[in-house]
């Protein structure tokens, strides 16, 4: 098996080179170590097509970037996790360790299954969600120094803070061809389960089913939001008749005023307006 990792230094729990390539080691299996530099995407272009597994070494941003590499490249390389980052939320979805020598005998030992990417309109490609309004707010809260203080934590710090003056936003869908109207707070467009660190906001969604799960916040004051957060914390709360659910293969999208998004963890600077499924797009290494 030849395995190439890559391996971001700025990750919340991350590991260095030489642990890394000790935990293939101790397996027979030797690997290449890629720092996420500037010149990171001509690298991981060419392990996307010379490796077996393009390991993803860090935390939710990572995953992406490595994703976005194998789609765009159209290199056959399979998909490995490493949990090294903050939040490592498609990790969970998954049921991948947070251990690095589990991880790696994930990597070695585990099962291939498909993965669905979810392309934007700009062609960039997410795996995990994709979180606007409210959840945008918490990127833009979520400076690094908050991170590599509170870790996980630091995610429900900066909810607080974001949620002090809930935004609302008139949305114009389309949603597999069916348009939809709706004022909301937040917008999430998951392909797995859980962001933030932990929080289930996508319950119901499957990595691997060939949809996106929609979840619509609908618009509240700062006391109703308040009220929501028992059901979010219990992933209960596509149960509410506030919280729109949907599931589909394409959404258009548009928001007045423009919503900030959050994609895998990462504020982005562009602003979101197609979400499109890839289904089975990747080949992911998942534990027996």
């Amino acid at each position: 098996m030849k395995v190439a990792v890559a391996l971001n230094p700025n990750s919340g729990s991350a590991a260095c080179e030489d642990d890394v390539r000790a935990a293939f080691q101790a397996f027979g299996v030797e690997c290449v170590v890629l720092p996420l530099d500037e010149d990171a995407d001509k690298r991981l272009h060419e392990a996307a097509y010379s490796c077996d597994v393009l390991v993803a070494g860090g935390g939710d941003g990572t995953v992406s970037s490595v994703a976005d590499t194998l789609v765009r490249s159209g290199g056959d390389a399979m998909l490995g996790l490493l949990a090294l980052g903050t939040a490592n939320d498609l990790c969970r979805s998954l049921g991948i360790p947070a251990d690095l020598n589990e991880g790696v005998a994930v990597i070695v030992e585990g099962r291939t299954v498909p993965l669905d990417g979810i392309r934007l309109d700009d062609g960039r490609v997410f795996v995990n969600q994709a979180n606007g309004g409210l959840g945008g707010g918490v990127a833009q809260q979520l400076e690094d120094d908050v991170k590599s203080r509170w870790g996980p934590l630091g995610y429900w710090r900066a909810a607080i803070d974001a949620a002090q003056e809930p935004q609302e936003y008139r949305l114009s869908l389309v949603v597999d061809g069916e348009p939809l109207e709706v004022c909301a707070m937040n917008v999430t467009v998951a392909n797995a389960r859980f962001a933030g660190g932990g929080v289930e906001l996508a319950p119901h969604a499957v990595y691997s089913d060939g949809k996106l799960d929609l979840i619509i916040m609908e618009s509240r004051s700062k006391l109703g939001l308040i009220s929501l957060i028992p059901s979010i914390l219990s992933a209960t709360h596509t149960d509410r008749e506030d919280v729109i659910t949907l599931q589909a293969q394409r959404v258009e999208f548009s928001a007045t005023p423009e919503m900030p998004f959050s994609i895998d963890g990462e504020l982005t600077e562009e602003h979101p307006h197609l979400f499109e499924v890839l289904p089975g797009r990747l080949r992911m290494r998942v534990p027996r």
